[in-house]
Order: C-alpha cells, then sequence, then structure tokens
C-alpha cells in the first residue's frame, strides 16, 4: 500500500467514531482520497508512457525492395543485455471499395508466407514519398481497375504487428465506383470478385477471410455504416 493510501485509511481505523464523527472525517478525507487517486493515477500513465528500452546500438542485417531486418543491442527492461529484431516496412494501406448497391470488392491471390490462398481487400505497400490515401488510389486502380470519388478513412493508424514490425497501416472506405481496366504488377496473379457486403462478413465469420487488414475494415466499415 502507497503512503497516500495509508494517509486515507488511517482516517477511518478508529471504530469507536459517532456516526456524525465519521461522517466529518469522510468529508474531510474526500480532497484526500481524490489528490491520491490522480497521483496515482498518474503515476501509472507515466510509467505505462516510458520506454524502459534502451538501444546500445543498431545493425542492418538484411534489406530488399521491401523490408529492412534490424538487429538491436538493447538493455532490456530488467537491465539485462539483450537483442531486438525489427522488420522495416512500407506503409500499408487497404480500402473497402463499396458500390452503390453495398456490394464489396475483394482481390485473391496466393500468399507466398502463408503458403494459401487469401481473399481480401484491395491492399498494398506506400512508396517512400507517397502519402497513404494516394498509395491506395493507385492500388485500388492497378488491383481492380477502380476509381471512387469519395474517400473516408476508417479509424485511425493501426499497428499491425508491433511485437517485431513498425508496420503501419490506414485503410479507407471508398464510394462513388467507376470500373475500368486493371493492371496489376507483372509479378502479380490476382482475381478479383464482387460479393454483398453482409456476404463479406460472413466470409470473416466463417474464416475465409484471414487477412488482418481485410477483417479490421470490413469491420469499421460496418460500424460506420450502421450508425
Amino acid at each position: 500500500m502507497s503512503k497516500r493510501c495509508a494517509v486515507v485509511q488511517n482516517y477511518f481505523s478508529n471504530n469507536s467514531h459517532s456516526i456524525f464523527t465519521n461522517y466529518v472525517l469522510f468529508r474531510n478525507a474526500v480532497p484526500i482520497i481524490v489528490s491520491a487517486m490522480r497521483l496515482e493515477y498518474s503515476t501509472c500513465y507515466i510509467m505505462k508512457e516510458t520506454n524502459p528500452w534502451k538501444t546500445v546500438s543498431q545493425k542492418i542485417v538484411y534489406m530488399n525492395p521491401w523490408i529492412t531486418v534490424r538487429e538491436d543491442q538493447v538493455i532490456r527492461p530488467d537491465g539485462e543485455p539483450g537483442i531486438y529484431g525489427v522488420v522495416k516496412c512500407r506503409v500499408a494501406t487497404g480500402v473497402v471499395a463499396l458500390t452503390d448497391d453495398n456490394q464489396v470488392y475483394l482481390v485473391g491471390q496466393y500468399r507466398y508466407a502463408m503458403e494459401q490462398y487469401s481473399w481480401e481487400l484491395p491492399e498494398g505497400g506506400a512508396d517512400p514519398s507517397e502519402a497513404p490515401l494516394d498509395a491506395i488510389k493507385r492500388e485500388l486502380k492497378e488491383e481492380a481497375g477502380i476509381a471512387a470519388s469519395d474517400w473516408q478513412q476508417l479509424g485511425s493508424e493501426i499497428h499491425l504487428s508491433n511485437c517485431h514490425s513498425n508496420e503501419r497501416a490506414y485503410l479507407y472506405l471508398a464510394r462513388g465506383l467507376t470500373v475500368g481496366a486493371s493492371s496489376p504488377d507483372s509479378y502479380e496473379e490476382l482475381k478479383v470478385k464482387k460479393v454483398p457486403f453482409s456476404e463479406a462478413l460472413a466470409m470473416v465469420q466463417r474464416g475465409e477471410i484471414q487477412d488482418a487488414m481485410t477483417i479490421m475494415g470490413l469491420m469499421m466499415a460496418e460500424r460506420l455504416l450502421n450508425r
């Protein structure tokens, strides 16, 4: 127990007080209780926000056009030396492209790392100097041949795997769609289909959609549309 809490407890340690006396004691103790609670909360908040890790050195161990793998020598929160591997990625973007009759476009492709086929929202990484919104507009056009007149961000910045990666993601809802010809990258083999929005949500529930950005995008879009 902290000293502040002990002070408050001492106000009521004597059970021989009358009801009136106890009321007076309680009334006088309220400012102390409130002050103690504020100080305790402030202390906890500061502890949560402070970085307990100390970086000693950093070394790039692998790099390609999409990711950079870094190994850091660190002092851990317990004070012992250690290492921390960090995967640096480009900003990720995704879009719920919604038609006037409440259907959504999904893109299918084989995901090499997971060794399985995946139905997802149109997604892609931003170039180094590209804004997230500009990136997803480009990706939607490239992957599905779609342009949109109405764009709305879903939520705020998302951290996809913050235990080992700095990958940040942004999700959008696009409406006012115009469909044209797609132009995917030469190494991409994509399928595009349009399903009712309710069916896309059902695909999530059935485990047919497992991509994290797609699940988050559909769920946030549903909440926005149901307001």
